[in-house]
């Protein structure tokens, strides 16, 4: 029923709540999970080894989801573990403006 099986995922704010369920789940259909962080390192550390538990594949990558640069090395750092990314789920919850998504550039993000 899930052809999940092998499929690589990256999620963004898979450290904690929705994200960390998410990941958890895909992982036990299968799925290589990269859980991505930007300060609870040691949480998305759990959520990996416990996927791991599950004889998948998982890393974690650290970046500022308003850093382009930081997500294309945590994009770049996916499809070096895995192979690609079959999946991407933008989970991560920490916008301080709302925007329409075409207006967004690096310029917009406050740090």
């Amino acid at each position: 029923m899930h052809d999940l099986k092998g499929k690589s995922i990256l999620i963004s704010g898979a450290s904690t709540g929705i994200g960390a369920a998410a990941a958890r789940a895909f992982g036990r259909y299968g799925t290589n999970v990269a859980v991505h962080y930007n300060s609870s390192k040691d949480k998305a550390e759990e959520v990996a080894k416990d996927i791991r538990a599950l004889g998948v594949s998982a890393i974690t990558v650290g970046a500022d989801g308003r850093d382009s640069k930081a997500i294309d090395a945590a994009v770049a750092q996916t499809v070096e573990a895995f192979g690609k990314i079959d999946v991407l789920i933008n989970n991560a919850g920490s916008l301080v403006k709302r925007e329409a998504l075409k207006n967004v550039t690096d310029a917009f993000s406050t740090k």
